[in-house]
């Protein structure tokens, strides 16, 4: 089986983990932490890039495909309420409704959404979505360290829906329980409620 890589890179480290599925569930093939030392130059991409290389060399991959995350302050997850419509007017309506919500112009933004559920509400047909905003320059940043240290992006995922995909996989919990995710970094702290 392919291996999946997944990278996080974070305000004070860079966390890498590899995993391949079996038959017996997912087997955990590598895994590293490099902290990011202090410094100047800990906010330049360049300098990033290479720790993260560096990482790569430690737990012993080649830098390839790799599932990527971005969280910080500028990542807004909202859930809405929209009235039916065609998929090709919901995301101009998507992009309307979550601008009151988002402390930075919406044409700044990467929008995307996931329909919950269609249910009827007084007789008027609704979706239920979930909205992810984050700003432009954010997701330009990781992607273009990610090029500098010579990785392939394949899919590019917030923190909070990386955590949760997490617990899908693991199928350790009830699918109609309620499940709390405390999220701490160096910068943040994140509380996420599924």
């Amino acid at each position: 089986m392919a291996e999946t890589v997944g990278l996080d890179i974070g305000s004070h480290s860079i966390k890498l983990v590899g995993l391949k599925t079996t038959s017996k569930g997912a087997l955990l093939t590598h895994f590293g932490v490099k902290e990011i030392p202090q410094g100047s130059d800990r906010e330049h991409g360049d300098f990033i890039a290479e720790t993260i290389k560096a990482l790569f060399r430690q737990v012993g991959l080649k830098p390839g495909k790799v599932r990527l995350t971005v969280s910080g302050a500028g990542v807004h997850i909202r859930q809405l309420t929209l009235p039916s419509m065609p998929k090709a007017e919901l995301s101009e309506a998507v992009r309307w409704e979550i601008r009151t919500y988002l402390p930075f112009p919406a044409e700044t933004a990467q929008i995307d959404f996931y329909i919950l559920d269609e249910f009827v509400e007084n007789d008027a047909q609704k979706l239920a979505l979930i909205v992810v905003a984050c700003p432009a320059p954010l997701i330009d940043r990781t992607l273009s360290i990610a090029a500098k240290a010579g990785l392939k992006p394949v899919h590019l995922d917030v923190a909070p829906f990386a955590l949760w995909n997490v617990l899908l996989a693991w199928d350790g919990f009830q699918h109609d329980e309620g499940v709390a995710l405390l999220d701490i970094g160096e910068d943040k702290t994140g509380l996420h409620f599924f």
